[in-house]
């Protein structure tokens, strides 16, 4: 008999017989198997998925050995006399209002624009031989998770507005919208994703040691070269370290981000479990917003693009169960890209319902078809799915084709 179960009841011993993923993102799990195992059975939890359909005929029903663990449990508890105090569980994410993307758009733009403040005077601190403010870097942080809470498109939307000249600035801040928002999908405690978004906003500050002309040089680096950009990450390890305010969990995953899973990273070449799982995430989301970004000397690479480069790669640099939550947490076209439509039309994409990237609200700006901008016309793809003028995302589109200025759309 077929029963649907939340992923919670899910145990081995079980026949699962359906579930709703996309097959393809996770080639380690088929649908209709037994699940005899507990790294199998830890696949399928780590998905994310909220419930699966499993036939009780062909493996045991959620139930069947109910009675005998309630009993087991009782045993204990007469044996002992009371249970065990429980460890106090770290603090929850807020809960606060959620909030509309329009709504939620005019407080981002402040919380941007005073974020790259609090950046460059930290930067500025540490050129001076000055201590970093962390008050300043906290509160910046604390007010981007709220901002992340209520709605997460909205800050997402603004990574994407760039300034070229800017990169190093642009990446902190990107890179610290992306590990909020991916720690708030995983479910972190409060105090571990504040850290996270802090290490990801000041991961590069080691950077201000290095020699201008490093920095902005032209075409890939000699072998002297990238030994003198390596030093970055023990530069700002010793920043950091030595800075009130500055926790050492940010310390740990700053010296850790550019270590691989195989080894080839650095300083360190840790390999595999010697990383910390934090540090992998953001080596992970360094690499994407890096790729995807446009620079003075070289050209983004469109979103969809990087995450299939990434996928390709797994196992290698990044554990691949890593990439596939990272891009089930963004989309597969995530917010502010650009996408083509069945309709010949160009659109950003501004808001994901329930991570559902192939339906999303988009903007549309551009009719490919007779190759000329349009009013914007706002579209929620998933209202239209099953209605006669159903429009549907046909693929990705290079952002360096149309060279459009996405502050006038967002």
């Amino acid at each position: 008999m077929l029963k649907q179960i939340p992923i919670s009841q899910l145990k081995t011993g079980m026949f699962l017989h359906g579930l709703n993923l996309k097959l393809s993102l996770f080639p380690g799990i088929k649908a209709q198997t037994s699940i005899n195992s507990r790294h199998l059975l830890q696949n399928i939890v780590d998905t994310g998925i909220q419930e699966v359909t499993i036939d009780t005929i062909k493996g045991n029903d959620v139930d069947e050995d109910e009675p005998a663990l309630q009993a087991l449990k009782h045993q204990i508890i007469i044996t002992h006399g009371r249970k065990k105090r429980q460890p106090i569980p770290a603090p929850a994410l807020p809960k606060l209002e959620s909030r509309s993307f329009e709504e939620e758009i005019k407080t981002a733009k402040s919380l941007k624009r005073h974020t790259m403040e609090a950046v460059n005077n930290a930067f500025a601190d540490i050129k001076m031989g000055r201590k970093i403010n962390t008050l300043e870097i906290k509160t910046s942080v604390k007010k981007m998770t709220d901002s992340i809470i209520r709605n997460q498109d909205a800050l997402l939307a603004l990574g994407q507005i760039r300034q070229k000249s800017n990169y190093l600035f642009d990446h902190a801040i990107n890179t610290c919208i992306l590990a909020l928002s991916f720690g708030k999908w995983q479910k972190l405690d409060h105090e571990t994703i504040l850290n996270l978004g802090t290490a990801a906003l000041l991961h590069d500050i080691g950077e201000i040691k290095l020699d201008d002309k490093l920095i902005n040089l032209k075409g890939n680096l000699n072998e002297q070269e990238f030994a003198e950009v390596q030093k970055h990450v023990d530069y700002s390890v010793q920043l950091l370290s030595t800075n009130p305010g500055i926790h050492p969990q940010i310390v740990t995953l700053v010296q850790q981000h550019h270590e691989r899973l195989d080894g080839s990273g650095y300083p360190s070449g840790l390999q595999g479990s010697e990383i910390d799982p934090l540090s992998q995430v953001l080596g992970l989301i360094d690499i994407y917003d890096s790729m995807t970004a446009e620079t003075l000397y070289s050209y983004s690479t469109a979103p969809t693009h990087v995450l299939k480069q990434l996928l390709e790669s797994e196992n290698e640099l990044f554990d691949s169960l890593l990439i596939k939550q990272f891009i089930k947490c963004i989309g597969i076209y995530p917010v502010g890209s650009l996408v083509k439509l069945s309709n010949g039309c160009i659109a950003i994409v501004n808001e994901i319902f329930n991570h559902d990237s192939l339906h999303p609200k988009v903007k549309v700006i551009y009719n490919a078809r007779q190759e000329h901008f349009i009013q914007p016309i706002d579209l929620n793809l998933l209202e239209l799915l099953y209605s006669e003028e159903s429009i549907s995302i046909k693929g990705s589109v290079d952002p360096n084709l149309l060279h459009i200025d996405l502050a006038a759309f967002i």
